[in-house]
C-alpha cells in the first residue's frame, strides 16, 4: 500500500466524481442519498466545481424520496 501523492488527487476525485454521479440513479434511496450527500460536502470544501452537477441535482428534485428532494434542494440553494 502506497499513499497517494498530491498528484494522484484529481485523478481520484474524478473517478469518485463518477461514481458518485452514477449512484444517482441507483436504485436505492440510501445509496442516492449518501452519493449526493458526499458530492454536497466535496463542493463546500471546494473540491467540486458545483456548475458540472447541476443537471444531474436538478433531476433529483424529482426523486420520490422526501429527503433527497430535500438535499437535492439544499444542494441547489447553496
Amino acid at each position: 500500500y502506497s499513499i497517494p501523492t498530491t498528484s494522484h488527487l484529481p485523478t481520484m476525485m474524478k473517478e469518485l466524481h463518477k461514481a458518485l454521479q452514477t449512484n444517482f440513479i441507483h436504485p436505492s434511496p440510501r445509496i442516492r442519498a449518501m452519493s449526493l450527500s458526499i458530492l454536497f460536502l466535496q463542493v463546500k470544501q471546494g473540491l467540486e466545481y458545483p456548475l458540472e452537477c447541476i443537471p444531474k441535482v436538478v433531476a433529483l428534485l424529482t426523486d420520490p424520496t422526501t429527503e433527497i428532494r430535500n438535499l437535492a434542494l439544499a444542494f441547489l440553494s447553496y
